[in-house]
């Protein structure tokens, strides 16, 4: 992979266009060859994505209307970082319970991605969580269509290799766990 380089480029100022109840829009200017431009920027407050995974490699994914695409997708159970002062692993671990009703005993952090760097200020935080008990799901309001069901990894993978899965950070999570579990020798202890 090539060195990340150092450029002069940086904002100058940024102005809020929308602010909406869970994100946003921001207009961010950047100097230009003597100029500025203006970029349009989602103001997000964050994300996690869960990779809740049983001892037999099944993994949870949850499916829901999303306007966005205008489809219902399969995604690993995923959320808002909107809660102010909350560490993002215990947002994984509520909108793992809201969504699932599962909870974990053990959970790894993965990685911290920018899904959409070219739109979004969005990072999102991409956790393991093993060691599942099952529980009573306490799904919010544009929740309450959502479909559950456990699918073995490898097949999990296979979709989003495929192009079966949309969503790019539950395909990436996946094959983050794939390749842990490869270069683990099967276990994510």
């Amino acid at each position: 992979m090539p060195e990340q380089q150092e450029h002069a480029e940086h904002v100058v100022r940024s102005e809020p266009v929308y602010d909406g109840p869970k994100v946003g829009v921001r207009r961010a200017v950047v100097p230009d060859g003597g100029e500025e431009r203006a970029y349009d920027v989602l103001a997000h407050p964050g994300g996690v994505a869960v990779v809740a995974l049983r001892e037999d490699r099944q993994v949870l994914l949850v499916e829901q209307f999303r306007p966005a695409v205008e489809q219902r997708l399969w995604q690993l159970p995923m959320g808002f970082q909107d809660r102010e002062g909350e560490p993002p692993e215990q947002a994984a671990r509520r909108e793992l319970h809201e969504e699932t009703g599962w909870s974990a005993e053990r959970w790894r952090h993965l990685r911290t991605v920018a899904p959409a760097a070219g739109v979004s200020e969005e990072r999102t935080e991409l956790y393991l969580a093993t060691g599942l008990a099952p529980g009573e799901a306490e799904r919010e309001d544009d929740e309450q269509g959502m479909e559950q069901r456990w699918v073995a990894l490898d097949e999990a993978v296979d979709d989003a290799v495929a192009g079966r899965l949309l969503c790019g950070t539950t395909s990436l999570a996946l094959l983050l766990v794939a390749e842990l579990l490869r270069r683990d020798g099967g276990s994510v202890a």
